[in-house]
C-alpha cells in the first residue's frame, strides 16, 4: 500500500513539474515601448513636411521648401526607415525616396513623377513599393530593393503598388493595375513578380495593405458593388471577405493579424454621411470616432493585447486635420490643429 502511495506521489509530482515547465515555456506577452507614426504637416508657408512622432515626439525630415510627405515606417533596433515622395522643385514631377536615420536616399532622379508607398526592412535589404511613371507618362509599379528598381507592370495601362511585404526570399507586392478592356482598376498582388488577380475589374477595387501569415495571404481594400458604393473587403488566399453591407461607401486602408484574429483599419460613411474611422475585429466593427468630424484610420498594427491605429481627424469645418492614433480606442493627439496633418502609417517596437 505504501508503495502504491509512493507511485501515485512520484506521478502528481511528475504531473505538476511538467504543467510548470509548460507554463514557464509559454512566451511573455509583448508589450509596446515605443510609438512611431509617419505621416505630414503643414508649416506656415503652405508646403507639407514630412515628418515621424516617436512617442508624440516629432522628427522632422525636410525642410519645409517644398512638399514632401511619409507614406510608411519600419524600424529595426535603433534604426528608423521612412518612406515618402519630395517634389522636385522646377518640375511638375515628384521623386521617390526613403531616408534611414534622417538621412535621404533618392529613388529616383526627379525627371518622371514617382513615389513611394510602403518600406519594409528584411535583414540588410530595404524594399520600398510605390511606382514610376515612363515615357508616355504611364504609372509603372514597381519597388526598389537596396536602390534597384524591379518593374512589375508592362507600363501599357495605370499600376502602382500600394504595399510591400517580405517574407524569407518571397516579396509580395499589392496595389492595383487598370484593365483596359474595361477601363477600371483592378485589385491584385504579386509575388515574385508573378500577378495574381484578385477581382475581374468588372467592378472598380484596389488593394492598400497585404500581410503573410504562414501560407496564408491577407490583402486589404475595397471593392465597388453594383450601386457604385465602395465596400470593404479583404482577402484571404483570394478569397474574400466582406465587412460593409454596402448601403454607404467604406474601404479598407490597412490590415494585421495576431492570435489568429484578423484586424483591418479603415472608414465608413455613416448615416449621416461623414467618415467614421473605424476598424475591424474578425469581422466586428469598433468605431475610434464618434461620426461629427470627418476621420480616418489609416494604419493598424497590435502588440500583445493593445490594438493601435493612426489616422487622421478634421475639425468640425472639414478644413484642418490633426495626425492622432488611437490605443484600444483612446486618442492622442499628435498635432495641435493649427496646421493640416496627417498619419499614416505605424510601428510599435516591443519590450
Amino acid at each position: 500500500m505504501k508503495s502504491q502511495l509512493n507511485a501515485w506521489v512520484i506521478i502528481a509530482s511528475l504531473f505538476f513539474f511538467s504543467a510548470c515547465k509548460k507554463k514557464d515555456a509559454e512566451p511573455p506577452t509583448p508589450v509596446a515601448k515605443d510609438i512611431y507614426i509617419a505621416g505630414s504637416e503643414k508649416n506656415a508657408a503652405g508646403n507639407l513636411v514630412a515628418k515621424y512622432w516617436k512617442n508624440g515626439t516629432a522628427v522632422t525630415l525636410s525642410n519645409g521648401t517644398a512638399d514632401t510627405y511619409l507614406k510608411s515606417i519600419y524600424v529595426v533596433g535603433d534604426d528608423v526607415y521612412a518612406a515618402g515622395s519630395e517634389f522636385v522643385t522646377g518640375t511638375i514631377n515628384y521623386r521617390a525616396k526613403y531616408w534611414k536615420n534622417g538621412v535621404a536616399v533618392n529613388l529616383t532622379d526627379g525627371t518622371k513623377f514617382a513615389e513611394a508607398y510602403s518600406i519594409v526592412v528584411n535583414g540588410s535589404d530595404v524594399y520600398v513599393a510605390g511606382f514610376e511613371q515612363n515615357a508616355a507618362h504611364i504609372h509603372v509599379a514597381k519597388y526598389w530593393k537596396n536602390g534597384t528598381a524591379f518593374t512589375l507592370s508592362d507600363g501599357t495601362t495605370t499600376a502602382y503598388v500600394s504595399s510591400i511585404y517580405v517574407i524569407g526570399n518571397d516579396v509580395y507586392a499589392a496595389g492595383v493595375e487598370l484593365f483596359a478592356s474595361t477601363n477600371k482598376y483592378r485589385a491584385k498582388y504579386w509575388k515574385n513578380g508573378v500577378a495574381v488577380n484578385l477581382t475581374d475589374a468588372v467592378n472598380e477595387a484596389e488593394i492598400f495593405s497585404i500581410v503573410v501569415i504562414g501560407s496564408d495571404v491577407y490583402a486589404a481594400g475595397y471593392e465597388k458593388n453594383v450601386a457604385n458604393k465602395f465596400v470593404a473587403k479583404y482577402w484571404r488566399n483570394g478569397n474574400p471577405v466582406i465587412l460593409t453591407d454596402g448601403t454607404k461607401d467604406a474601404v479598407l486602408f490597412s490590415i494585421t493579424v495576431s492570435a489568429n484574429e484578423v484586424y483591418a483599419a479603415g472608414v465608413e460613411v455613416n448615416a449621416a454621411d461623414q467618415f467614421v474611422a473605424k476598424y475591424w475585429k474578425s469581422g466586428m466593427a469598433v468605431n475610434l470616432s464618434n461620426g461629427s468630424n470627418r476621420a480616418f484610420a489609416r494604419a493598424i498594427t497590435v502588440v500583445g493585447n493593445a490594438v493601435f491605429t493612426t489616422g487622421d481627424e478634421y475639425d468640425a469645418a472639414g478644413i484642418i486635420s490633426k495626425a492622432k492614433y488611437w490605443k484600444n480606442g483612446v486618442a492622442t493627439n499628435l498635432s495641435d490643429g493649427n496646421f493640416s496633418a496627417l498619419g499614416r502609417s505605424i510601428f510599435v517596437t516591443t519590450n
